[in-house]
């Protein structure tokens, strides 16, 4: 049996979101940080280090200003945390 898998991944940056739990205790968002263009350059290329060190298999990478998505490829036996 195989059990390859895609796991479409999204990471979010500091205080961009507000869950619903949030929104119940009425808790407020504080100095939300939003990336700029350089930013997202950096983090591109620190994320292509990883990816070529631990020879990840990224089908798909985007980059906003408040968060990233990437769709990653994996053995589900031989996950590990990115």
């Amino acid at each position: 049996m195989d059990d390859s898998v895609l796991f479409h991944i999204t990471q979010v940056t500091h205080s961009t979101r507000k869950s619903d739990r949030m929104k119940r205790l009425n808790i407020k968002l504080l100095n939300p940080i939003k990336l700029t263009l350089e930013d997202e350059i950096i983090l591109a290329k620190w994320f292509a280090k990883l990816v070529i060190k631990h020879k990840y298999i990224i089908f798909a990478y985007n980059s906003c200003c408040d968060h990233i998505h990437f769709v990653n490829f994996s053995r589900h036996s031989s996950l590990k945390i990115l």
